[in-house]
């Protein structure tokens, strides 16, 4: 979705912010998108079995049905096998829309806080990965290409506090702090 769509949908879906207004939004485009995945997979279903049915006419082939068909693929013509792996690059990419659609409409992220043993506390941190040299790789967003990282030994650290933030139409409603704290072993 482009940026302005998406700014004036989160308007118009926040506007007057009313839970059961909401809730109606969600469903409709819960039902949208089923709905466009329900056609998606029909419309896929339909090309490959017509595919399939035309080159079992075409190559004269007297098989049972044109799930046999299938299994002639690699004997026949490149362009055929072609096609056929086309109409699946192009079914798996129609799955990209609904999900865009999907984490616009709600969404969550972990974020975590790290107290190193001298005091200082590394706040609102995302954990990019547990492991580097016995180390935590901290970032200031969830983007493995964001260069604000931070690298802290997992010997320096006291404890790290996790906690997750929900996200309704772009916009945070609701954050949950994990109670305890996760202490590392000494």
């Amino acid at each position: 979705m482009s940026k302005t769509v998406k700014s004036k949908f989160t308007s118009w879906a926040k506007r007057g912010f009313n839970q059961k207004r909401t809730n109606k939004i969600k469903l409709f485009l819960v039902l949208l998108i089923m709905f466009y995945l329900l056609s998606a997979g029909i419309s896929m279903g339909m090309l490959v079995n017509s595919l399939l049915i035309m080159v079992m006419k075409e190559k004269d082939l007297h098989l049972s049905s044109s799930i046999m068909t299938v299994f002639y693929l690699y004997k026949l013509p490149f362009n055929y096998m072609y096609i056929f792996i086309l109409s699946f690059c192009l079914y798996f990419l129609s799955f990209i829309p609904s999900r865009m659609i999907w984490r616009f409409i709600s969404h969550a992220k972990v974020m975590m806080n790290v107290t190193t043993k001298d005091g200082y506390v590394h706040a609102n941190k995302y954990l990019l990965n547990p492991d580097i040299n016995n180390s935590l790789l901290l970032g200031a967003s969830d983007n493995d290409f964001d260069p604000k990282k931070i690298l802290i030994p997992k010997e320096s650290i006291s404890h790290i506090e996790f906690f997750t933030i929900y996200f309704e139409f772009e916009k945070e409603y609701k954050r949950e702090v994990q109670t305890d704290f996760i202490i590392l072993p000494k």
